[in-house]
């Protein structure tokens, strides 16, 4: 498949303004990554977990000169917003929610203020002039082959934060206190959790949820499969149990095969 070097993709996302002098310090006790250092124009992306450490919604946080925006997946706002608003006392912050088409960029970085999403830029007002619009079944082939998960497909809110490969980007080890911060922290010093999101390409589709084999025992399932646009081939993210995580492992996966990439 032929994709062009810059394009943009429409995608629905549920939109969280923070607004108050409080803000920046608030949401740093309450998400896995370091937003205390941000400043207007930078992003990064993070997990706001439960005290168990398991993920209530993934975010996007993009610094504003007078507000913090966070884009989550839809469905996942009304959680997010109902959780951070329990854990306000004292703070002067207001939380204002809706749901919005903002449009992944992929290629050269926007103009516009926008946050990288581990795969492109994700810009809240309006697509960047001159780009060419694609569908969304491209964007997902794209993360899928990349290796970007998406909340509430390929993690859920029983899945705890390292299990999704995202740490180098999501969460932030030294920057102090937050909900769910000793989970995390008993994890990385154990060195690995009990199964791992694996890219994995296939010889066919399979469905979400298709269990993956290693002679005849059931090792782990496949989350997300598409036809990858550069590689040109079935591509999937799945969990596999950590002993057969590693990159090389031949797998039975439906009525074909497959390899962990």
């Amino acid at each position: 498949m032929s994709l062009p070097a810059t394009f943009y993709v429409p995608l629905e996302r549920d939109i969280l303004r923070l607004t108050g002098r409080d803000r920046q310090s608030f949401l740093q006790g309450m998400v896995s990554n370091d937003v205390a250092s941000l400043t207007p124009g930078e992003g990064c992306y993070a997990f706001h977990l439960t005290s168990k450490g398991q993920i209530i919604a993934d975010l996007l946080v993009l610094c504003l000169d007078d507000s913090l925006l966070l884009s989550t997946e839809p469905g996942w706002g009304v959680a997010l917003t109902e959780s951070l608003e329990h854990h306000l006392v004292m703070e002067r912050v207001k939380i204002s929610s809706s749901t919005a088409t903002t449009y992944f960029v992929y290629g050269t970085k926007p103009d516009e203020p926008c946050v990288f999403n581990g795969l492109g830029w994700l810009v809240y007002d309006a697509p960047p002039a001159g780009l060419t619009s694609q569908e969304e079944t491209t964007y997902e082939g794209l993360r899928i082959e990349t290796g970007i998960p998406r909340g509430r497909i390929d993690f859920d809110e029983k899945t705890l934060a390292p299990e999704t490969g995202q740490a180098s980007r999501a969460i932030h080890y030294k920057k102090g206190c937050y909900v769910g911060q000793e989970v995390v922290a008993r994890i990385d010093a154990r060195g690995h959790t009990n199964r791992a999101l694996v890219r994995l390409t296939l010889t066919e589709l399979v469905a979400p949820k298709t269990p993956m084999f290693v002679d005849d025992k059931e090792v782990g399932w496949v989350t997300s499969c598409a036809i990858g646009p550069i590689l040109g081939v079935p591509v999937a993210l799945g969990y596999l149990r950590n002993e057969f995580a590693a990159v090389g492992t031949p797998l039975q996966v439906g009525s074909g095969s497959g390899v962990v990439r």
